[in-house]
């Protein structure tokens, strides 16, 4: 119909330089057109650009480039975390650039969990935005957690408490020996259990698994 209730979440996954993989979860300001406008011009710039060069903050640079040169009676702006992948005989080298986004999590095998990255700022606002790019390995059995905000700002019912980073990182940490898919389902229903069964945003979530 009019797209009212399509929000401006979204993921994708594709290849990328050197036998390097993109991964990216953003979120449009808004709901709508406009939103699934931006989502659009936001998926096909970072899958240009990483035909290009690999590093995750020129990518992101680009995106933003794109944005304040679009001809739109209707700008949106956009948070975005993206995250170059390239196997390695050890694991996956991992170099992560986050544009007003959640920092994505490391959940290493043993349980250990930690945020990756720095803030930056949020794309589509500035000329020049604050982007920095931050390196890890994978290892066997470690996993890269990306979501949007929808997972950390769920809010319980009864008290209008947040979900909130530390219960993510912990649900997070004790989902040992979950393949990817449902570590997923499992942070999905964590979420909707919190909130009563309603979600009032999209709750995206990305995750990398190394075998």
């Amino acid at each position: 119909g009019t797209g009212a209730e399509v929000l401006g979440d979204f993921y994708d996954v594709f290849p990328s330089v050197r036998s390097s993989w993109g991964l990216v979860v953003g979120d449009v300001c808004g709901k709508g057109v406009p939103a699934a406008k931006s989502t659009a011009l936001a998926r096909y710039t970072l899958r240009a650009e990483a035909h290009r060069h690999g590093r995750p903050a020129m990518i992101l640079s680009t995106l933003n480039q794109a944005l304040l040169d679009w001809m739109t009676d209707d700008p949106r702006f956009l948070s975005a975390v993206y995250a170059t992948v390239r196997p390695t005989a050890a694991g996956a080298s991992v170099q992560v650039s986050s544009a007003g986004h959640p920092l994505p999590l490391v959940r290493r095998a043993d349980g250990r969990t930690r945020t990756l990255g720095r803030p930056g700022t949020l794309l589509g606002v500035l000329a020049d935005p604050e982007l920095h790019d931050s390196r890890t390995l994978l290892r066997p059995g470690d996993s890269l957690i990306l979501f949007t905000d929808g997972v950390t700002e769920a809010r319980r019912p009864a008290d209008r408490d947040l979900f909130g980073d530390d219960r993510l990182g912990d649900l997070v940490a004790g989902l040992a020996g979950l393949p990817a898919v449902r570590m997923a389902d499992a942070i999905q229903q964590a979420v909707q259990v919190f909130g009563g069964g309603q979600i009032s945003d999209d709750t995206v979530v990305l995750i990398l698994q190394v075998p």
